[in-house]
């Protein structure tokens, strides 16, 4: 069974594909974030910390707007 914190890497490789990004996750005390470099100096996708939970559907939303936009383009 897949864990919530593999699940949320899975979601960032696909959004990182679709969107040519280079986010990565951050777990800080318990709390999520997305970051766009190795050395958590630079925040910039979602300053809010997240539960797992709410990362998870967050992701979701986001994964399904850059899909969104992706038809659009054709």
């Amino acid at each position: 069974m897949l864990t919530n914190k593999e699940i949320i890497r899975n979601q960032l490789e696909r959004i990182n594909k679709k969107a040519g990004t280079s986010f990565k996750l951050e777990i800080v005390c318990g709390r999520c974030y997305i970051s766009e470099d190795l050395s958590f100096g630079k925040i910039s996708a979602n300053c809010t910390a997240h539960n797992t939970e709410q990362m998870i559907e967050y992701l979701a939303g986001l994964e399904d707007g850059i899909d969104c936009l992706m038809k659009q383009r054709g």
